[in-house]
């Protein structure tokens, strides 16, 4: 939903849809993101409007509710919950996403970037998260297929032959520091499936897949599966925590302690 001033962006939200897994029922909701107003702008009620409206029009094409994040302390976490409420709407802050991270410097890189059958493994590895969190992203193969190979900057390697089915995805983006820092954002930690010992060799992987195309390497706990494997590669604590909010029309959205859905 974009708001326009002679034909000048000045705010927007955006609206990605998302098949997920609820309490055993399949619901349809829309990942609220890109949420911004321009700083000239702000303080005039716009954000206040612009959300308001991607509720009414994620309403309106029959989600079932919307899904959404915020950084803990921004001013957003009231304006999106506080706006949910005023339309008679259930929203509640369900959990708070911390992030762990790493650099990559010193890694040897890959000689080789990998050519495994990623769809399949990718979509196999993913059915084994429907049991370990309280709401659980269903992708499509079309979905896969662009997370694995179509978008780009993506990394994602995973097992292959007689191995049980594991991936680990993520996308590179350069953010807007001094010095320019490339980050790889993961998306999917697919590992339930994997011996213990199997874990750690298909992180390696990851990070050495991409030692010469990213600086950093960030990943969200989202309590679906187990993060050992990354406390033992070094990752560490970052400052960034998200605030993750559930809004549903017609319910009060059921108690999540665990999540399986893309964080952007």
């Amino acid at each position: 939903m974009p708001a326009l001033c002679d034909t000048i962006l000045i705010g927007s939200v955006l609206g990605i849809p998302r098949r997920v897994l609820m309490g055993g029922v399949e619901r349809s909701l829309a990942l609220l993101t890109f949420f911004t107003v321009a700083p000239r702008w702000k303080g005039r009620g716009l954000g206040v409007r612009i959300w308001a409206e991607g509720l009414r029009q994620a309403r309106a094409f029959w989600y079932d509710g919307v899904i959404h994040y915020c950084s803990k302390g921004n001013k957003s976490n009231e304006v999106t919950a506080a706006r949910a409420i005023h339309a008679g709407f259930s929203c509640i802050r369900f959990m708070q996403v911390p992030f762990l991270m790493r650099s990559v410097a010193g890694l040897t890189p890959a000689a080789t970037r990998e050519d495994a059958p990623r769809v399949n493994v990718f979509l196999d590895a993913a059915a084994g998260v429907s049991g370990c969190a309280d709401l659980t992203r269903l992708s499509t193969r079309d979905e896969a297929e662009w997370q694995c190979e179509r978008r780009s900057e993506t990394d994602c390697p995973t097992t292959a032959g007689d191995a049980p089915a594991g991936a680990i995805t993520g996308y590179r983006m350069r953010v807007l520091d001094q010095p320019r820092t490339t980050c790889s954002f993961i998306d999917d930690v697919l590992c339930q499936e994997l011996p213990e010992a199997d874990r750690a060799p298909l992180l390696q992987r990851f990070l050495s897949a991409g030692a010469k195309e990213f600086d950093l390497a960030v990943v969200p706990v989202l309590n679906y599966t187990d993060m050992n494997a990354f406390r033992v590669a070094d990752f560490r604590r970052s400052p960034r925590v998200l605030n993750a909010f559930l809004t549903l029309w017609s319910e009060q959205p059921p108690e999540l302690s665990s999540l399986y859905m893309d964080v952007i």
